[in-house]
């Protein structure tokens, strides 16, 4: 059993801002491991794809901001 926890501490700004992201795993994008090299075996099938985004922005003008982040 184990836990992790992150926590960030972002300033606000009275624009709105997001960021969109995806990081994605594809058997075509690695190279074979080792092992399996040796041993004349192909690749595994590895498909892996988490989406993510990120917005801030103001709830009060100068006063009170938020950040959201979501992470699939």
């Amino acid at each position: 059993a184990g836990f992790i926890a992150n926590v960030i501490t972002r300033s606000g700004g009275n624009d709105f801002h997001g960021t969109g992201y995806v990081y994605f795993k594809n058997e075509a994008l690695n190279a074979n491991e080792f092992q399996r090299n040796l041993a004349g075996l192909r690749r595994r099938k590895q498909r892996e794809w988490q989406p993510g985004l990120v917005v801030t922005g103001p709830i009060r003008r100068d006063r009170l901001y938020f950040s959201a982040a979501v992470d699939y």
